[in-house]
């Protein structure tokens, strides 16, 4: 069974690989895809009706510069700022 499933092309073992997994999760427990459609209606409704919560995207980018200014040169630091801005980590 491996040697046939190692000679399909990499995107074929990829979606074998991928049907293999998803196996092992079992059948969707109807409930719960029931209690998170209902969740994510409620919150769509609750933003609909009151308009987005939290800090706005200024906000969160500067506290994310503080953050990282703080920690520049701590010697576990694995993002700078350019890092954030351009979605990349340090490696």
């Amino acid at each position: 069974m491996l040697a046939t499933a190692l000679r399909l092309t990499v995107d074929e073992r990829a979606e074998l690989v991928a049907e293999l997994l998803a196996s092992l999760d079992g059948e969707p427990d109807t409930n719960v895809e029931a209690a998170w459609a209902a969740e994510i209606e409620r919150r769509a409704r609750r933003v609909l009706r009151d308009g987005p919560s939290g800090p706005t995207w200024d906000e969160v980018r500067a506290e994310l510069r503080r953050r990282l200014a703080e920690h520049r040169d701590h010697p576990d630091a694995v993002m700078t700022w350019d890092d954030v801005e351009h979605g990349l980590s340090r490696r």
